[in-house]
């Protein structure tokens, strides 16, 4: 029987001594100048340079980090405002990582329900149909996505049978990292319960549909580094999921914080950062950013060795 896609990440973890992801969300002033300089001169369209500047990015990106962090996050907001050209670096960037044997998990946050929420999960998760009414791989097809789910089941069925179909998974934003935190997460119900322990109770018992070989639900959860309290109450709503903790490194959480999540196994997380590995070569008065592919390296190998620490 094919592993699922917790099964698999456990495996990585294992192999790599990691709960590193790499968030790759590219804005041009977090880009190398030398880079910039290069795709400026080389392409007269200049949505087209700063796309093909981005992909390169990642690629080099990917180069120096492949062997440290067990997945990617491409957040496709960062793609999507340089149009086609930009949907190319996304969909390139994909296959870059995929060649490299990372796990790729798409940020894409999606939230619609019936055929809408069914097409996405074809996108990222399944096949899309042809003319001729048989079935491809879509070419944006991951091994996970982020989901908001605030319209439930009906946004969430399609994609839980893509999970068991194709060893796939979805995130489920429950708690996220942002300071000040969501109004709407924290409006109170009638019974005093705050709205995203709520959300967390509909993940956990959803997830159970899901279940791989070793016990984790394939059904994640999105879970904010910046609060620190609340994964703990998370993790005993959600015994069984694996969350993604945005918010480690440049949105101020510590390691310490980003693992507080971490199930009675050790288990149970893994941390994201951003551009605090992909834009760590700032500041370190390189000339136009020469060698900010060392750097890149060395970030992301901190960043793990003090994550596994916070782990002890």
């Amino acid at each position: 029987m094919p592993k699922t896609f917790v099964d698999k990440l456990i495996q990585n973890i294992k192999n790599k001594n990691s709960i590193l992801c790499v968030g790759l969300d590219p804005q041009i002033k977090y880009l190398p100048r030398i880079l910039k300089q290069e795709f400026q001169n080389a392409y007269p369209n200049k949505i087209e340079a700063a796309a093909r500047c981005i992909l390169e990015f990642n690629q080099k990106v990917i180069d120096n980090i492949f062997d440290i962090a067990v997945c990617v996050k491409p957040q496709i907001a960062f793609y999507e405002q340089y149009g086609s050209f930009g949907l190319y670096a996304f969909e390139e960037t994909i296959k870059y990582a995929q060649k490299k044997d990372l796990m790729v998990l798409a940020d894409v946050k999606r939230g619609d329900g019936g055929d809408t929420a069914l097409a996405y999960s074809n996108t990222y998760l399944g096949k899309i149909e042809t003319l001729d009414q048989s079935s491809l791989e879509s070419q944006l097809n991951v091994d996970a996505v982020t989901l908001n789910i605030s319209i439930g089941s009906a946004c969430l069925d399609p994609f839980i049978e893509k999970i068991i179909e194709n060893q796939k998974a979805v995130f489920a934003v429950v708690k996220t990292s942002f300071k000040p935190n969501s109004e709407i997460e924290n409006f109170k119900l009638e019974n005093g319960q705050p709205v995203w322990e709520k959300i967390a109770e509909f993940v956990n018992q959803k997830g159970e549909e899901a279940i791989g070989e070793k016990g984790y639900q394939n059904l994640g959860a999105v879970i904010g580094a910046t609060y620190p309290k609340e994964a703990k109450i998370a993790r005993k709503l959600m015994p069984k999921t694996w969350f993604l903790v945005p918010g480690y490194g440049a949105q101020g959480a510590a390691a310490k914080d980003a693992v507080a999540g971490i199930d009675q196994n050790g288990r149970g997380v893994i941390v994201n950062s951003a551009r605090g590995i992909t834009a760590s070569f700032l500041n370190k008065d390189l000339k136009s950013d020469q060698g900010f592919e060392k750097e890149i390296r060395k970030a992301a190998i901190a960043s793990r060795n003090e994550l596994n620490e916070a782990l002890k």
